[in-house]
């Protein structure tokens, strides 16, 4: 695949998500006091830093000589991103954050790891390194920040 076309449509994607990011954080209620900065100064600032970096990006790719780039894990990204899609979309629907984290951490680690020994040792491998990434998380996030999902 060509470079220049990776990047641009890279770019592209990036360009729509800082646009979907703006407005989302154009949705922050404002503060009365004109004063202060308010809530939603630093996402605003953000989203249109992201802008920015993406159109001078734009521009020093169009500068660049054009490469051929190998992509030969077509298969391994497809199904990566599929299972990237169904997380969000359980954790949507059903609710369960942690569970939808094991499962889905045990299926990368499994499809990525999949050329090893044993198939059982492999997933019960594969299931105490999400297990242990999970509750990582958990910790960190439950009982020191306080934020629940």
């Amino acid at each position: 695949m060509s470079s220049k076309r990776t990047t641009y449509i890279s770019l592209f994607l990036i360009l729509l998500f800082a646009i979907g990011y703006l407005m989302a954080a154009n949705a922050i209620p404002k503060v009365d006091n004109s004063t202060s900065l308010g809530p939603n100064y630093f996402p605003n600032a953000i989203g249109a830093l992201l802008i920015v970096f993406c159109l001078i990006s734009f521009f020093q790719t169009r500068k660049k000589a054009d490469e051929t780039i190998p992509f030969a894990n077509v298969r391994l990204v497809l199904l990566t991103i599929g299972f990237t899609v169904l997380f969000f979309l359980s954790w949507n629907v059903l609710g369960y954050f942690y569970v939808n984290c094991i499962l889905f951490l045990i299926a990368l680690l499994t499809m990525y790891s999949w050329k090893r020994e044993n198939i059982q040792w492999l997933i019960g491998k594969n299931a105490l390194i999400a297990l242990s990434i999970t509750g990582s998380v958990y910790l960190f996030f439950d009982f020191i920040l306080d934020v629940n999902f």
